[in-house]
């Protein structure tokens, strides 16, 4: 993309109180790593009036992928610095996600407070060197998420990757009230699952947890 082509965006309403505001990135290369794309970037309010981020990430082949701007890049030229509600959609067809959702919340640490992650699937598969998994580390880093109360997470399929990704969560948000996964079609009717997801909310007694299938119906309850 050559600099004439580059994103620019003006905004004043100083009498404005909200307004919502959106990018869809059709011309111009977002992305992270070698694989992650951003599609669109939105800006809106909650229920409450909070600011909230809703993005979207998609995955292209490694050697497809030359970005003309990095997330950081493009989340600057959101109006509202500071988001208090995140909800991502992710196109995650099985590649580990933490690394690339970590990076995002590293962007807004201490001003996050309700996280929305949406897993969807197009049918596409994991490589076996796909670079999904990198940094390697990613398991063992810590964000300061002390501010993050809410967590709602949709599509779970119940990989060790994804119950490292809860491990994560619980251990950096030390102010977490509610956690709620929805599993997806698969992994409603894995036991497996089911009972990994169960025995990690059982060691969080302190957290409102909740769990449930595909259909809504719920499969588990942790009171405080």
């Amino acid at each position: 993309m050559d600099d004439d082509d580059a994103v620019r965006v003006s905004f004043s309403a100083p009498k404005v109180d909200q307004s919502e505001w959106g990018l869809v990135f059709q011309d111009t290369c977002v992305g992270f790593g070698q694989l992650w794309l951003l599609d669109t970037l939105c800006q809106t309010f909650d229920g409450v009036k909070r600011p909230c981020a809703e993005i979207q990430l998609s995955t292209l082949l490694p050697d497809a992928l030359d970005p003309d701007l990095d997330f950081a890049q493009a989340i600057a030229l959101v109006p509202v610095a500071n988001f208090s509600v995140l909800d991502l959609a992710i196109v995650a067809d099985s590649h580990v996600f933490g690394p690339v959702v970590l990076h995002l919340l590293r962007m807004q640490p201490l001003v996050i407070r309700k996280f929305k992650l949406l897993l969807e699937e197009e049918g596409k598969t994991c490589s076996v060197n796909c670079p999904c998994d990198q940094p390697s580390n990613w398991r063992s880093e810590s964000v300061p998420l002390t501010n993050l109360e809410m967590i709602q997470i949709v599509g779970l399929k119940g990989r060790e990757h994804e119950v490292d990704f809860l491990k994560l969560m619980f251990r950096c948000a030390t102010a977490l009230k509610k956690m709620t996964v929805r599993l997806s079609d698969g992994a409603s009717t894995n036991e497996s699952a089911y009972e990994k997801i169960h025995s990690l909310f059982k060691e969080y007694t302190n957290v409102e947890c909740f769990a449930y299938n595909s259909c809504g119906q719920q499969l588990l309850f942790t009171p405080i």
